[in-house]
């Protein structure tokens, strides 16, 4: 997942288990914005998290915003009658997350 955010769940109107944080980006395999199941498990060193669906979601180079990943997590919070706020800055802090590694990982790519 590429230009990445989490966005955390402030208000679930219904099954408010399923939600909580969530990763929001774009897929560069299936090539549009995808919005995640709640996350279960993180792990900052290799950036990737596995979600309530047993999904695993790699993080790829530094936080972003893609438009398209915009437009799903709006007709995503719609359609679930949700209220949400970005939280990347939190979960960076959170989880220690080194972003001059990511920036740098971004100017020499593998």
């Amino acid at each position: 997942m590429d230009s990445w955010q989490i966005y955390k769940t402030v208000k679930a109107k219904i099954q408010p288990e399923l939600f909580g944080y969530h990763f929001v980006g774009y897929d560069i395999r299936g090539g549009h914005g995808a919005v995640s199941s709640k996350i279960d498990k993180f792990d900052p060193v290799t950036m990737c998290g596995v979600t309530g669906s047993g999904r695993v979601y790699q993080l790829l180079g530094m936080p972003g915003v893609n438009q398209d990943a915009q437009y799903t997590l709006g007709a995503w919070i719609h359609r679930n009658e949700l209220v949400m706020v970005d939280a990347t800055h939190e979960s960076v802090q959170h989880y220690k997350i080194d972003l001059e590694r990511l920036q740098e990982m971004d100017k020499h790519p593998r």
